[in-house]
Order: structure tokens, then sequence, then C-alpha cells
């Protein structure tokens, strides 16, 4: 039954902190040297 359910609905989700972790992996991901790529 719990395969049919998300285990966070999105009246849960903090949009504010998804946004956040949003950038900051964007960020992360631009601060990767080239020798990580992949």
């Amino acid at each position: 039954m719990s395969d049919l359910f998300p285990k966070v609905t999105s009246d849960e989700v903090d949009h504010e902190q998804t946004i956040e972790d949003a950038k900051r992996d964007a960020e992360i991901a631009g601060d990767r040297p080239p020798h990580h790529e992949g």
C-alpha cells in the first residue's frame, strides 16, 4: 500500500528549502574540479 502514496505529500514539503537545496546543488555542481567530471 505504501507504494501507492508518496512518503511526503506536497503540503508537507518546504518549498523554500527545496529551492535553497536546488541552488546549493547547482553551486556544488558548478564548483566541481575538471578531474571530477562524470
